[in-house]
């Protein structure tokens, strides 16, 4: 559905290639927008803008170990043995967060985050 919306914005025939037009419109692609969509979502979580059901569940290593390591800033990530539970919210968003860049990770407010981390996204697909 993407590829067909670029088409017809960018007034494009039917198998034209779209990277270029993606390029052009600056899209992230759709596997991108998840990760963006998820990113956000891990973002407001450990800000404390979601539900304390939500906030309550990620553990910092720090409060573990009770001592400073660089890694102290982290989360804890849940031990799962199945790919079911690898592809739970929970252990997505420890990894997701655990990966992104500190700086992002410590933007103040949610429209610096998703500012910064669509330029990032957007900076890859260029250089591709």
């Amino acid at each position: 559905m993407q590829n067909f919306a670029c088409r017809i914005i960018s007034n494009k025939r039917k198998y034209d290639h779209v990277t270029p037009i993606h390029k052009d419109l600056q899209w992230l692609p759709v596997g991108q927008q998840l990760y963006y969509r998820n990113a956000i979502m891990a973002f407001k979580c450990m800000t404390g803008c979601t539900p304390e059901s939500l906030c309550s569940r990620f553990i910092q290593r720090s409060s573990i170990a009770k001592c400073t390591t660089r890694n102290s800033q982290m989360l804890q990530i849940p031990l799962c043995r199945t790919a079911t539970g690898q592809r739970s919210f929970y252990y997505r968003t420890v990894k997701l967060w655990n990966s992104l860049d500190p700086a992002l990770r410590l933007k103040p407010t949610l429209r610096d985050f998703k500012l910064s981390l669509k330029k990032i996204l957007i900076s890859k697909i260029l250089t591709k």
